[in-house]
């Protein structure tokens, strides 16, 4: 979609703007499973929220440290997720704790979110426009900082970062491989050619490649 930053510009200068909404979107498309969208449910909106078509959960979530220093380095930007009865730890641990995934954070007016968010389908605030948006900000998880039952930390990272940052952020071994066999994240997905002490399949007769005597 296109962006209106006229309507954008004018509202950032009224003195009388509505609200911000933020929203942020976790991309798990590396793992097949596709994207994870949430807002904080800050500003009176503690039920999902549609924007621009797509459904945003409400969970308690915040980045902070995204200003830009004075000496001209990257910002290193901590995204914080409420781990609510540990169902973030949970995705994270099938996920390698997300490191080197994407996280998009899209921000608008309330006055701009579709009208079915609200009673009537009619938003009270404004006309729906799902073209009047901030730019997105993306950022990189680089790591997980802390993790207890309440809340997960993570440090994030520019793209610009790449040339410096681990993506993915785990070790490279020369007789392992980290990814689960024919599983998420494993490219290979055909029949099985060996048995699990890497002992090969006859291909023609189905039977084991045995050593001849």
């Amino acid at each position: 979609m296109s962006i209106n930053t006229q309507k954008i510009n004018v509202e950032i200068n009224n003195l009388e703007s509505t609200s911000i909404i933020d929203l942020y979107e976790l991309d798990l498309s590396v793992y097949n499973v596709g994207i994870f969208r949430f807002h904080p449910g800050t500003n009176g909106i503690q039920t999902n929220i549609i924007w621009q078509g797509n459904d945003y959960q409400a969970l308690p979530i915040e980045i902070e440290s995204i200003e830009s220093k004075a000496d001209g380095t990257l910002p290193r930007p901590t995204l914080t997720i409420a781990n609510i009865n540990g169902a973030i730890s949970k995705v994270i641990n099938s996920y390698d704790d997300l490191i080197g995934l994407k996280v998009r954070r899209k921000r608008t007016y309330i006055k701009y979110l579709d009208a079915v968010n609200f009673v009537g389908s009619e938003n009270p605030y404004g006309i729906p426009d799902p073209d009047s948006h901030f730019l997105d900000e993306i950022y990189i998880i680089n790591q997980k900082v802390s993790e207890n039952p309440n809340v997960i930390e993570f440090e994030l990272a520019s793209p610009m970062e790449l040339e410096s940052v681990i993506v993915p952020a785990r070790q490279v071994l020369s007789d392992y491989c980290s990814w689960i066999y024919r599983g998420p994240g494993c490219n290979y997905n055909d029949k099985p050619v060996a048995t699990e002490k890497d002992v090969l399949f006859d291909s023609s007769e189905g039977g084991l490649n045995l050593p001849q005597t």
